[in-house]
């Protein structure tokens, strides 16, 4: 639930741009500079979320009872990800490098153990 809520929260954050003249006009290229970055972050979410749903769901039928706690371990670091990409993309665009390797490096891992499973 913890990283669906990171994309809800994008997706709440995008639906308040009615709220505000600049950002109305429903462009993929909004005047208002806040909403820009709202809307790349709810995208990049959910192509995140895709992601790990994807490898996680593998994960769960490859690992054994004993190391499951990888899962919600890989979860809490998403939603930590998150947070700090969104916080530091709207400090500075190089900021959200972090929050965007704290996001993609657990799912990428998961990759890596489920595909060396299946190859071994």
């Amino acid at each position: 639930m913890g990283p669906a809520l990171t994309l809800l929260a994008g997706v709440f954050a995008a639906a308040r741009r009615g709220f505000y003249a600049d950002a109305i006009e429903g462009t993929r290229t909004p005047a208002n500079h806040g909403l820009e970055i709202t809307l790349r972050y709810t995208q990049n979410t959910l192509e995140q979320l895709v992601l790990a749903a994807i490898a996680w769901t593998a994960l769960s039928v490859a690992l054994p009872p004993a190391r499951m706690v990888l899962i919600p371990a890989a979860a809490l670091l998403f939603v930590v990800g998150r947070i700090t990409f969104w916080v530091g993309y709207a400090i500075h665009p190089m900021g959200r490098a972090f929050g965007m390797t704290l996001t993609a490096v657990p799912t990428i891992l998961a990759f890596v153990a489920v595909a060396a499973q299946l190859f071994a």
